[in-house]
This record gives structure tokens, sequence and C-alpha cells, in this order.
């Protein structure tokens, strides 16, 4: 079946930036050895210039000590590695996090953060690595179609790479390829290839950016319907608009909408368990959900995109020019009943609504937010309220986004920054509104601090008192009457703490 987009030509928009500052969060943590004397080096990026900065110890989830960074340089915005002094908390070993802290976004509206890069051509879709396990996290990715470009940015929107992510057995032919895109829990970026000529799913590594996306499915298209099989005929896919992976390594799975591929005649969601290989899978799909039949045949356009949400089931968001019970643009999946329907909540929101399925949702699952193309190309804001696990849905902001294309897919992150593109636009990014301008941003797990010995009383250190002879390490240990030769570190000598550097 083929898919037909309008585009229209404008003038090419150079980068800018508006006063306007993010808001703010920190991503790219990382953390050296911590050394004898309790000091660590402490890597991490500010999105937007912060007010304060708190290194946060953590121990059974809960914070346990907060330690400010102080100093201005290491408040800017940008990359910064800082030497933090642990030897005020206890012994032990933490989880850590960074807390960023900013002026508040003050206001009753979204504001306009500013544009970023070249205009796109064909820009098509934003999608950002929300996942503080990645080792890309904050990491933002839109997609040109037809040039079948990449383009990449940290938090802080500095670009990462060149565009142009080249798939090893190409892009299908017409304007679909590639579509959308989504990030993995492993960072990896998983583009779709809607085209009936040669359809997949390809992976592009942020870590080798000028190599080869390469293809999930091995199969062979079986012509222009659309449909991929594998040796034995079997279909294994059919043309894809969306796709959304889980897990990481044997356990990734990849769920996606699937156009020509249908059961019964009704649109559906597979489930492919692609492992820890990823490429040349040729299985029969599993049912990841059956939307069409589920819902009626209310949802029926295969232009989809669906998210899980916090309950355990999916958000599914289908093109619509109106919305209404029997055609809604959004639903929301808990089981195999639909618990909430938007039923003609999204066509009011806004004169001449048309959605592209375009929608996100934070982490926290409370703000959701999808895009319309009407004749302002709008990107409406919602506050979510879950009871009993039912979601409801109040609109909070109208964001005139000043495009005059569709949206296929927009992005929200954790600090509530919005990010669209569109053909012949640059990634535009507004902030939400936010009087506490704050956000903690969790190290991965894997990542710990270990504090030999933190108390700050001398009297506390391994029981020695004041005024014993001889030189000790902070632990204890007798180390003999001289520091000469000693390396680097902190010891108590003659019952004094002395740090040699």
């Amino acid at each position: 079946m083929k898919k037909l987009f309008m585009f229209l030509t404008v003038a090419a928009m150079s980068a800018s930036l508006s006063a306007a500052e993010m808001n703010i969060y920190a991503s790219g943590l990382k953390a050296g050895d911590v050394d004898a004397s309790n000091k660590v080096e402490i890597n991490y990026l500010l999105n937007a210039p912060a007010t304060a900065v708190t290194l946060q110890l953590i121990q059974n989830d809960a914070v346990v000590k907060e330690i400010a960074i102080t100093g201005e340089a290491n408040l800017t915005k940008g990359a910064h590695a800082v030497t933090v002094d642990l030897s005020v908390a206890d012994a032990g070993t933490y989880n850590w996090a960074i807390k960023a802290a900013a002026a508040a976004n003050e206001g009753t509206e979204p504001v306009l953060v500013g544009t970023f890069g070249d205009a796109q051509a064909m820009g098509r879709a934003v999608t950002i690595d929300k996942n503080p396990e990645s080792p890309f996290y904050g990491n933002v990715y839109t997609i040109n179609g037809k040039a079948v470009g990449v383009y990449g940015y940290d938090a802080a929107l500095n670009p990462l790479f060149d565009t142009i992510a080249v798939a090893k057995n190409g892009w299908g032919t017409g304007n679909s390829a590639p579509c959308r895109g989504r990030v993995g829990e492993d960072g990896l970026l998983y583009l779709c290839d809607w085209s009936d000529s040669n359809p997949n799913v390809r992976i592009f590594n942020p870590a080798t950016p000028a190599a080869d996306a390469v293809d999930v499915f091995g199969g062979t298209a079986s012509g222009s319907d659309g449909i991929m099989v594998n040796e034995a005929g079997d279909t294994i896919n059919g043309s894809i608009a969306f796709c959304y992976p889980v897990g990481s390594g044997e356990n990734t799975v990849l769920y996606t909408s699937d156009e020509d591929y249908k059961q019964g005649g009704k649109l559906m969601i597979y489930k492919y368990a692609i492992g820890e290989a990823k490429t040349a899978y040729t299985k029969k799909p599993e049912v990841g959900l059956a939307v069409g039949a589920l819902t009626g045949g209310a949802i029926a356009n295969p232009n989809v995109t669906f998210l899980p949400s916090k309950t355990g089931g999916w958000w599914v968001s289908q093109h619509r020019y109106s919305d209404s019970k029997g055609n809604p643009s959004l639903i929301h999946i808990a089981g195999d009943t639909v618990n909430y329907n938007s039923a003609g909540a999204l066509a009011n929101a806004t004169v001449g609504y048309n959605n592209q399925a375009s929608f996100d949702i934070n982490n926290e699952q409370n703000i959701l937010i999808s895009s319309t193309s009407n004749t302002v190309f709008s990107v409406l804001v919602w506050d979510v309220v879950w009871t009993d696990d039912v979601p409801a849905l109040t609109l909070k902001y109208t964001i005139p986004s000043g495009f005059n294309n569709t949206m296929l897919q927009c992005a929200i992150d954790e600090a509530g920054n919005i990010y669209g593109v569109c053909a012949n636009k640059p990634l535009t990014i507004w902030a939400l509104p936010k009087a506490d301008n704050s956000c903690v941003t969790p190290a991965k797990k894997a990542s710990v601090l270990t504090v030999a010995k933190g108390a700050t009383a001398l009297e506390d250190l391994t029981g020695m008192a004041p005024g014993r002879k001889g030189v000790f390490t902070i632990t204890g240990q007798y180390l003999g009457e001289s520091v000469q030769n000693l390396p680097a570190g902190m010891y108590i000598v003659n019952g004094q703490k002395m740090i040699i550097r």
C-alpha cells in the first residue's frame, strides 16, 4: 500500500537561539575511583546554566547525603569534571545522582528556547534517549527522510556527528523511508522503513555513526505489497511506521506497528524476540497487541504510534483528521480493555484538527504531548492523572509551533523540554513553565562510590584519641613514624588529620 506525503517548500531557517534557556537537567554522568583521601572526580553535562548542582549519595533508594558542588565555573552550561570530597559522608558504598537547579522558567505559557542545526529538507521525526542506564542518555536524534540523515545532539544541543546513516541494503523507495525512530534501552537508535519496496527496521549505533545502519529483519521483499518473507515463505513483517524496542542483550524485544501484515484484516502490533544478535531475524512474530481487534476496528489507520504505560498497558495513537469515540486519535489499553478514549477531546482542542499519530509521554507519565497539523501546526500539552490505573487527560497548553508542515514524531524530556521537527525546518525546542526548575539524574546503577571513612570528628576515626603518636591511615592502620615517601592521601599524624598532595 503506497503512502503519500505532501511537503511544502519554504526557505531554510538558519540556526538561532532565543534568550530563553531549557529546563535544566544533567546527563553524561561518570565517576572515577575514590582515592585514599575520599576524593573522586565526577563528570556531568548541564543543558543550561545552573544556580546549584548537588551530588546526592543514595542508599536503599533514599538520599542520605547531599554535597554541594560549588564554583561558578562548575555551574555553566556544558561538560564538567569536578573533584568532590566525600569525607563528609559516613563510611559505606553509595549509588549517586546529580541534582541540577536553575532559575525558574516563569510565565503562564511554554517559551520558545530556539532552533538548532540546519533546516532538514524532509525532517520527519525526533526522539530522545531517556534511559539513564544508556551510555548515550540525553542524546537527541532527528531523522531526515529521503536524504537518509540522522542528526545527533547531546543534551546541551552540541552536534555529535555529521548526518547520514546509510542502510546496508538501502532504504525503500518513496517518501516514507526512513520514517520514525526510537531509542532502545541499550542506546541504539531503531529506524523504521515504512516503504513497500524494502520494509524493515534498521539499527543505527551512535558510537559508530559512520557505519552502516543494519537490518533487523533478514527476509526478502515479496514484491511491492510491503511484505517480507523468509525462505519457507512465511511472512515476517510488513511495512513499519513505528517501532518500540524493550530490554537489552539477549532479552531485547522489538514491537512494531504493521501496515500490510494483518490478522483477519485488523491492524496488529507485533512482537519479535530479536535478542542479542538483533539482526537477520527471520522468524514469524508473536502477537504483541491485536489493537485492531481489541478496539473493534476503531484503531485501523496504519499510521500509528504506541508507547508502554506505567501500568503495563499501552498508549496508541493513530493519524486522524478528526477525533471521535469511533475513530479516536488516542487510546489507552490495559489488558484487553480500552480504559481511555480521546473521543473528540483532541479534536476540540484546536481549529482544523489533524493528528499524524505524533505523541510522546515523560517517564513519570504525568505529561503527554501530541501534535496537530492545522493552520497553526500546534503542539498540545496534556496533564495526565491516574486513578486506579485509568488515565485522564486535561489540556494544559497549546503551543503554536511556527511550522507549516506535519510532525510525524515529537518528543519530551524529563526536565519538561519539548522537541519538534518538520520538513524544511530545523530542530525546535520549547520549555514548559516550571517554578521548581530542578531535576535529579541518577547515575548508572553499576556506578557506585565507596567511602572508606567519612567521620569528621577525629575521635571517630577508628577510636584514636587526639595526640596518639605515629602515622596512621584513616582506617587506623599504623604506617610508622614518618610521612616521607607516602602516596597522596589523607592520614592521621600524631593525632591530627594531614593531607599529602
